[in-house]
């Protein structure tokens, strides 16, 4: 069969700081305030340019103004002035952390607890900045100082939660936002990226609504809450009511950069593509630098069957970041849907040497692989993938076309169960159920399995080709041309001649010998195509 682009083969890594309240704040509703500050400040230094604290006092406004560089050069000022003012190596860090250089921050945070060491605020800064310097447990133990510091403090216990949702310990998470409750009951933050948790990594629903539930009671405009109320229901099939709350989310947050993303991954799943489109144009008028937005769009394209577009965009994107993991994982999913495999097994490979420890790029390399006729040599990767993320849906349906390709149809069933227990709106796990139930001569599960496939997913031809063969073989004529119709409109050139021969068949049974034989004849010209 041919390769799956949207659902089994991951195209891209959602960003974590898409489903983050601390990563999706809109600009500062203190601007006003902040000017206030930095025009006092100004007016000081005018007469005692000495003046440490107003050189402070500037860099703390022009930080919340997000003027990183001048804020850099304020503190610079002040530090100079005075080398054991402690906040200002603080607000130094602040804005080289909204820059990104990590590094220098925790520097800078470093000098700063040397001169004031029972500062929480400062300690929960360096907490933040090792965070994303990826030194997790040296963030906890920041964090946790910040806590013993203060034990009222409800941020140093949101900090923890936060590092330990990057450590994967998700009930501590949870129980650390408990303790943010318990000192700040009305904080929506808190129960907002509970069900964030309880959504995208515990994959809890029913908690994820009730703690979304709780969040929009107490902000009922929250763009966060509702874009994390969209997620639950893009996770559980309800896309047209998920598209709902991101639009809401939209209209509270206009470019809400979460929103805007998942806005088109609903779109995507509701197959409107040309609004999908649309909505990765409107995105990137916001974002115009966007590689994330950028990704999206080539992944829109691919969607429109607009494959070179889509090809050359990954390509833009790859001469300015060669690196960029994601740009590769991409590309490769292109090419799988273009069902050239080779190519995209070298993007593959290019990801897992610039990412190794992704699920997706292991699962990726080994589900074309099995689409190459590799299923043995798939199955590694396909483990790989497993243990690095257990309950990663897409590997598990993998493990089960490789499985089912190897004639290990016990396996495969468990594997693609175990899938759809994960997964249910999988049209990918539910065709290859059908497969393994047409293999293991159970009919009517296969029937309904493939029925399933092609109402999740009207628009790709894997399972309506082979809910067709299957419709041949109980000799069902008439339904099966409708269903290899039906592939063969949706399917890319060159066309599956597997699925010319299949509508050969019918037509033959059915006594239409002159149709049978053009049918047979382009299965015949499609095969020397893709073999030449």
């Amino acid at each position: 069969m041919a390769g799956w682009f949207r659902k089994r083969q991951a195209s891209d890594s959602i960003p974590a700081k898409y489903d983050d309240p601390m990563e999706s704040v809109p600009p500062t509703v203190f601007a006003e305030r902040a000017e206030r500050r930095l025009a006092r400040a100004e007016k000081t230094l005018l007469r005692k340019p000495e003046d440490v604290q107003a050189w402070n006092e500037k860099a703390w406004a022009l930080l919340d103004l997000r003027r990183y560089e001048e804020s850099i050069n304020a503190a610079d000022q002040a530090i100079a002035l005075d080398p054991r003012y402690a906040w200002a190596w603080n607000n130094k860090g602040v804005s080289l952390a909204a820059l990104e250089r990590y590094e220098e921050a925790i520097t800078c945070y470093g000098q700063a607890l040397t001169l004031d060491p029972r500062s929480p605020r400062m300690w929960e800064n360096k907490a933040n900045s090792l965070l994303k310097f990826e030194r997790p447990q040296e963030a906890l133990e920041a964090a946790g100082i910040a806590a013993t510091l203060d034990p009222q403090d409800a941020n140093a216990w949101w900090i923890q939660a936060r590092i330990l949702r990057a450590m994967k310990r998700y009930d501590d998470a949870i129980a650390a936002l408990g303790e943010v409750l318990a000192r700040m009951p009305h904080s929506n933050e808190a129960w907002a990226l509970k069900a964030a948790i309880y959504t995208t990594d515990l994959r809890q629903y029913a908690d994820a609504t009730a703690c979304c539930e709780a969040a929009l009671h107490l902000d009922p405009h929250s763009a966060y809450t509702l874009n994390i109320t969209g997620l639950i229901g893009l996770n559980t099939g309800r896309w047209k009511e998920a598209l709902a709350f991101f639009d809401r989310a939209l209209v509270e947050q206009p470019g809400f950069e979460a929103a805007l993303y998942n806005r088109i991954r609903a779109l995507r799943r509701l197959e409107q593509f040309a609004d999908a489109f649309a909505a990765s144009e409107q995105a990137l008028q916001w974002y115009p630098q966007s590689a994330t937005f950028l990704r999206m769009q080539a992944s829109t394209l691919a969607d429109l069957k607009r494959f070179d577009e889509g090809l050359a965009l990954c390509d833009q994107l790859l001469v300015e970041a060669p690196e960029d993991a994601n740009t590769w994982l991409m590309k490769g999913g292109i090419l799988s849907h273009m069902k050239r495999h080779a190519d995209a097994l070298a993007c593959y490979e290019r990801f897992l040497h610039l990412s190794p420890e992704s699920a997706a790029g292991w699962n990726n390399a080994g589900a074309v692989r099995v689409q190459m006729g590799q299923p043995a040599e798939a199955l590694p990767f396909l483990e790989k993938a497993i243990a690095l993320e257990p309950t990663y849906e897409h590997a598990w349906t993998s493990k089960g076309e490789a499985l089912y390709a190897l004639e290990r149809y016990d396996e495969a069933l468990q594997a693609l169960e175990y899938a759809r227990s994960l997964d249910p709106w999988s049209s990918a796990t539910w065709t290859y159920l059908g497969l393994v139930h047409t293999a293991r001569a159970d009919y009517d599960v296969a029937l309904e399995a493939f029925r399933e496939a092609t109402t999740l997913e009207p628009a790709a031809p894997e399972p309506w080709a082979a809910f067709g063969a299957l419709l041949i073989k109980l000799e069902y004529y008439e339904e099966a041309l409708k269903a290899l119709d039906h592939a063969l409109v949706h399917d890319i050139d060159p066309k599956e001649p597997r699925t010319y021969k299949l509508k050969a068949e019918a037509l033959q049974a059915l006594g239409r010998t002159t149709e049978a034989a053009a049918a047979a004849a382009e299965a015949a010209r499609l095969e020397r195509v893709m073999n030449h």
